[in-house]
């Protein structure tokens, strides 16, 4: 028996929907002894329209797999194409990626394939748009974009998935924050908090698309088109990078490896610069009160009403201070921001970010260097 063969297979069950308070919860078992969940909290018709599949768990629980060495048995019916990208695209790539074995997904026996949705069923537009939201240049960015083309999301989606530092307080006071863009802007915000985090355990930078998707596509068939907001121009699309800097360098090869043909991911922000994303967007009364891009998990879970929405200390903070300063737009963010902080310490937070390894780091720095 060959060794491809002989692999253990861990067996991933169909999901199982609870109420869970105003909310719903989502558990599908992988083996007999974990559980990957998604928490969803939203208004009523769209949690009583959800029917979430195996979609929503496969990606992570190939990931989970491949670590330990074994294949997937789906004990459930699974789109036929949708198999055959997981097993030659998403199944190589996480490979690749992550270390490991390719792992192979097959049907547990007695479950079938299912065939695959007509063309015509999906070239029609989709009747609802979720927009990934977290508040950050990105996000706005694509919102932006929406404008631009006369249309605009349904939905703003904000996932838990190993961004907050696994700090409950973390995450409410960024939820706090978007809950009251989406008020102003009167989109619905619908927020799914996971445990992929918990169980696939790999930093945030390294995994967040694989995440964050996943958890989307259990709001299927309500919503079915979502809106990702990239951080990467095309040109900034390379494999070294995201080994080194993160996973979000090929957000939109992961994308098409891992998301099933009855749904859309629209990648938004391919198109720019992070120096022409922000330029875009300065001039928002909401931006400029709401920016939220801090990567600082301990200042978001202490600070209270009276504090800036973001630390100003951590690096994305600071090359989104300096680019500010740069389009000369800084003292329109003093809710966002403590500038008299940035003043004091410019040349020092210059200075840092050239030194930084990281790409963006050195792209904002460069801004004010000269």
């Amino acid at each position: 028996m060959d060794q491809a063969r002989a692999r253990q297979r861990i067996v991933l069950s169909q999901p199982v929907v609870a109420r869970q308070g105003g909310g719903i919860a989502i558990d599908c078992a992988l083996g007999a002894e974990r559980r990957l969940h998604i928490s969803i909290d939203g208004p009523s018709d769209v949690l009583h329209g959800i029917r979430p599949d195996l979609a929503a768990f496969l990606p992570m629980g190939m990931l989970i797999a491949g670590r330990e060495g074994k294949d997937v048995a789906c004990d459930g019916p699974l789109d036929a194409t949708y198999l055959l990208n997981l097993n030659t695209s998403f199944a190589p790539l996480a490979s690749t990626f992550f270390g490991g074995h390719s792992v192979e997904v097959t049907l547990k026996s007695g479950t079938g394939a299912t065939a695959s949705p007509s063309l015509a069923s999906l070239h029609k537009r989709p009747a609802r748009l979720g927009l990934r939201f977290s508040a950050g240049v990105d996000s706005f960015y694509s919102l932006a974009k929406f404008r631009q083309f006369n249309t605009a999301p349904d939905y703003f989606i904000n996932v838990n998935a190993g961004s907050q530092d696994r700090n409950p307080r973390c995450w409410a006071a960024r939820l706090a924050n978007i809950a009251e863009v989406a008020a102003k802007l009167d989109v619905p915000l619908l927020t799914l908090d996971t445990n992929f985090h918990e169980l696939f355990d790999e930093p945030h930078l390294r995994c967040h698309t694989i995440r964050n998707l996943c958890a989307c596509f259990a709001l299927r068939p309500w919503v079915e088109a979502f809106g990702y907001s990239s951080s990467s121009d095309y040109q900034a699309v390379s494999f070294v990078d995201a080994f080194t800097d993160g996973i979000s360098f090929i957000d939109h090869i992961v994308s098409v490896s891992m998301t099933p043909r009855q749904l859309e991911v629209l990648h938004l922000g391919f198109n720019a610069t992070r120096l022409e994303k922000t330029k875009a967007i300065v001039s928002d009364p909401v931006v400029q009160a709401h920016l939220d891009v801090c990567t600082n998990g301990l200042y978001q879970g202490r600070k209270d009403a009276s504090s800036p929405i973001n630390c100003g200390i951590c690096d994305k903070c600071v090359r989104t201070i300096i680019t500010l300063d740069h389009l000369g737009h800084l003292d329109a963010f003093q809710t966002c921001f403590d500038l008299a902080h940035y003043r004091s310490n410019r040349a020092a937070l210059v200075t840092r970010l050239l030194e930084s390894s990281q790409p963006l780091d050195r792209e904002a720095a460069a801004l004010l260097a000269t």
